[in-house]
């Protein structure tokens, strides 16, 4: 049984991190391939910082809603939710390591705009060095989503505490994840497939937090109690 209050900050992590991931994403810059260009992009760019941090703060939200809702699964998808808790915490680990990385780029960036023309090229290598480790970050933190989400996904299909769509819907998600990161070894189309599966996690951590809400039971809301019909009368010390 999770605690009434641990259920409500998680509801309300669930979709401040949904709408924030989306708004992150959607506000995100577009980088050159060209690091002169990119950097330049990148000097003293507030915008950018900002974007990185608001990332970072939604996507420990999202964690933490995901950790409490897979909590609330029934016993029988126990198992499953579990197990995929372990590759949530490698999701957290991960996913931050590559936005703080990605933070990098703008001081990689700053001191190239100081720097002299023949500075310049080290400064280039650098830039593509940091770039790369936060690629290859962001590729181990995608395929630990997916298999988060297959595993939630089963858990909550077995355990029907919780709409079974919901689990239902989490295949698709890890299906994209996985196989669009796997498919960028040969395409880089196959991003697409990492954002479409990201954009149906998102709007589904909107309604895991309408899930995760608390309830009061419908006998609290009338008035009655629980077995008891709401117009029996007590006698004494005889209980209807």
């Amino acid at each position: 049984m999770i605690d009434t209050r641990l259920s409500r900050l998680a509801a309300v992590a669930a979709v401040l991190g949904g709408i924030g991931q989306i708004a992150a994403t959607a506000a995100e810059p577009d980088l050159s391939e060209d690091p002169p260009t990119a950097m330049a992009t990148l000097v003293h760019n507030v915008a950018w910082e900002s974007n990185r941090v608001l990332d970072l703060l939604t996507f420990l939200l999202v964690l933490f809603a995901l950790a409490v809702f897979a909590r609330t699964v029934g016993e029988r998808g126990r198992p499953w939710s579990q197990a995929g808790l372990v590759f949530l915490a490698v999701l957290g680990g991960l996913g931050s390591a590559a936005v703080l990385t990605q933070l990098s780029l703008g001081t990689v960036a700053n001191g190239w705009s100081e720097a002299s023309a023949d500075a310049r090229t080290a400064h280039e290598a650098v830039y593509r060095a940091v770039n790369e480790i936060s690629s290859n970050l962001y590729a181990g933190a995608f395929l630990a989503f997916g298999a988060l989400a297959a595993l939630l996904g089963a858990g909550v299909i077995a355990g029907r505490t919780q709409p079974r769509w919901i689990g239902w819907a989490l295949y698709p998600v890890a299906l994209c994840l996985v196989g669009g990161t796997l498919g960028l070894t040969a395409a880089d189309w196959a991003f697409l497939f990492v954002l479409v599966g990201l954009g149906v996690i998102d709007v589904l951590l909107i309604v895991i937090g309408v899930v995760l809400w608390p309830r009061r039971p419908v006998g609290a809301i009338l008035g009655v109690t629980p077995g008891r019909a709401h117009d029996a009368k007590a006698v004494e010390g005889v209980e209807p």
